[in-house]
């Protein structure tokens, strides 16, 4: 029973001193020597009369987002330097690091456990598929009841406008400020909420046992589409995975360095930024365990070593990055031409289709013009056929009564019982056309009422368009896409009441119409043979009642089915009017479609300039980052061998 109880006792042991080392740091957590009394009274200050860490942070997130501009002079020159929060506070002005280290430092003096996190960002100017070589964006991780959160500060704070302004009255320039839009929505949020369009450098802050991969983030449509494909598994972690990040909190900004280093480039082969700063802050870590110069034994040659060893590989890496850097500049700018070669195309289709709806709309205007003038003739030959009839006593005629005679009366009652039945047949063969004429404006018209309703939208949305691409954001972007696709949809709603499978609708109905009008002569026409054959028949010795009954319906047919078609004459010359009303609003609407069509596309080729020029520029500065540091980092070489040399003596 002894060995049992022994090994319990030293495993209870173990744990506790685990438990004292783990916290350790936490406790004695020395003050870090960057911050200031001055941001300590100013937090004292937000959190005055906040009791709970929620409330705090609320207030902390609050003031920064409201009082703090971003630095759009820093960002438009890739400089993301450190600057004390002292200076953050006295200037009113920050880039993402800005943000965030003044967050963790204010958390800080509230007792709040908070960290910065490095990491990737989908901003307006990532597509989706695009490469991340490097983290450029920093945000925070804060614990809140046990429970990790993050919040990025920057992204609150406002956004970036580009407003264009001519220049000598020719050339345009996108000039980019900060619009100042405080707002909570990366406030306190959870990782997957964060995951949509932030990755953390070290996946350890994914919180997720099953990590996301860079590539599964950058084919990842979430941040485009708006939806959340990512899952929070916070609470599940592993004890191991919740002491590294109660360790990590507790480190120096050297140390987390290191660590996101070492997690960051086995995470993301192409960024070799992360691991030459990893090797930067190992050999800073080293120099700040050397004594002074004065002080410096022989047995700090091997320390001196370590040192160069580190500075060496540093600077090694960065120089490879310079050549990933060029790697990410040319596939950037390929992306750049690809989204001109977009542009052109989509709207070249749309300005040619629209083109054609146009000149569709104005020759159907002049049709309808000139069918007018045609309906009127048809009224009037229609009026003729029934006058004619009732004007003269046809029946009482005795043209016919000489040459009658009785064998021929049954021959001709045979030949108006067959024109009967083809007048019924070819009646309703003319009624259904007549229907589906009908039919055929009336949807028609349907389409034009959905247009109508869509077009004040429409023009809405490129204005919006527009204003989104002066934010530099493009057409493989989803915001764009979208807006796009609104557009294709209501253009093919409003080209759908003039075409149909290509085919002009309205000149379709031309054609019904036609063929109604051929329907109704036809008609007309077996009318007429059945009174001339009645005729024929009146007379071979007595007037029969039956062929004066037969005479008088044949009479009252033909009136009727002519008062018919002159009613549906009148009433297509009145839809025309209809029409043509809606096309020359069609025409109007088309006009001004064309002329956003063609600005979109000189705006692309602006932007298209103006964003070869960021992609330019910021390779350049990264470029020099790189550079600056690699020489730092040879400098220190140098420095050591003049050291070693000097002990050597």
């Amino acid at each position: 029973m002894k060995k049992p109880l022994i090994s319990f006792a030293l495993l209870l042991i173990f744990f506790i001193a685990f438990t004292n080392f783990t916290f350790a740091k936490e406790k004695n957590q020395p003050t870090p020597k960057e911050y200031s009394e001055v941001i300590k009274n100013i937090t004292e200050k937000i959190i005055e009369a906040k009791t709970t860490d929620d409330a705090k942070l609320e207030a902390i997130h609050d003031w920064i987002t409201f009082r703090i501009e971003y630095n759009v002079e820093k960002f438009l020159s890739q400089d993301f330097s450190t600057v004390s929060n002292l200076n953050v506070v006295k200037y009113r002005q920050a880039v993402c690091t800005g943000y965030a280290s003044l967050l963790n430092e204010m958390c800080y003096w509230a007792g709040i456990k908070c960290v910065t996190i490095n990491g990737y960002a989908k901003t307006e100017r990532v597509d989706l598929g695009d490469k991340f070589y490097l983290a450029t964006h920093c945000w925070n991780a804060v614990q809140i009841s046990n429970q990790w959160y993050f919040v990025d500060a920057t992204w609150d704070a406002g956004y970036i406008q580009y407003t264009r302004h001519k220049l000598f009255s020719k050339k345009i320039k996108f000039s980019p400020r900060f619009v100042a839009s405080p707002s909570k929505k990366y406030f306190k949020k959870s990782a997957s909420d964060f995951m949509k369009d932030h990755l953390p450098l070290n996946s350890n802050w994914q919180l997720n046992e099953k990590r996301v991969s860079i590539k599964k983030f950058e084919k990842d449509s979430s941040a485009y589409l708006g939806e959340n494909q990512f899952t929070n598994n916070a609470d599940e972690l592993p004890s191991n995975a919740v002491n590294y990040l109660l360790n990590y909190a507790a480190e120096n900004n050297l140390e987390q360095t290191i660590d996101d280093g070492k997690d960051g480039f086995a995470f993301n082969k192409r960024n070799f930024i992360c691991k030459a700063e990893q090797h930067e802050a190992q050999m800073n870590v080293l120099k700040n365990e050397l004594k002074s110069e004065k002080e410096l034994t022989i047995a700090d040659t091997f320390l001196l070593n370590e040192i160069s060893k580190n500075a060496a590989m540093a600077a090694d890496t960065f120089q490879l990055m310079k050549a990933q850097l060029t790697e990410r500049k040319n596939e950037l700018l390929k992306n750049n031409q690809l989204k001109l070669k977009i542009v052109m195309a989509d709207n070249g289709g749309l300005m040619n289709a629209n083109k054609k709806i146009l000149s569709a709309a104005i020759r159907t205007q002049k049709k309808f013009k000139t069918q007018k003038s045609i309906n009127k003739k048809l009224m009037k030959s229609n009026d003729k056929n029934v006058d004619h009839f009732l004007s003269e006593l046809h029946f009482y005629q005795t043209k016919y009564s000489k040459t009658a005679k009785a064998e021929d009366t049954l021959g001709l009652e045979e030949k108006i019982n067959e024109l009967k039945d083809s007048v019924k047949i070819s009646t309703e063969e003319y009624l259904t056309m007549a229907h589906g004429f009908n039919d055929l404006y009336d949807d028609i018209m349907k389409r034009m009422e959905r247009y109508d309703d869509q077009t004040l939208k429409g023009i809405t949305d490129c204005k919006t368009s527009i204003e989104l691409r002066e934010a530099m954001v493009d057409d493989l972007d989803y915001p764009i896409q979208t807006l796009k696709l609104k557009f294709l949809k209501r253009q093919n709603a409003a080209d759908g009441l003039l075409l149909d499978d290509k085919i002009f609708l309205i000149d379709t109905l031309f054609k019904h119409f036609k063929q109604v009008q051929i329907q109704h002569l036809k008609v007309v026409n077996y009318q007429k043979k059945i009174l001339k054959l009645v005729k024929k028949m009146r007379r071979y010795k007595t007037e029969s009642m039956n062929q004066i009954q037969i005479y008088l319906n044949a009479m009252s047919e033909l009136e009727t089915f002519v008062y018919r078609h002159k009613d549906f004459i009148r009433k297509f010359t009145s839809k025309g009017k209809l029409i043509n009303k809606q096309l020359k609003k069609r025409s109007v609407t088309n006009k001004k479609e064309l002329e956003y069509l063609q600005s979109e596309i000189e705006l692309e080729k602006m932007l298209n300039k103006a964003r070869g020029r960021m992609i330019s520029k910021e390779n350049l500065g990264d470029t020099k980052y790189c550079r600056t540091k690699a020489g730092g980092c040879q400098k220190q070489i140098k420095n050591n061998i003049r050291l070693k040399i000097k002990l050597a003596k």
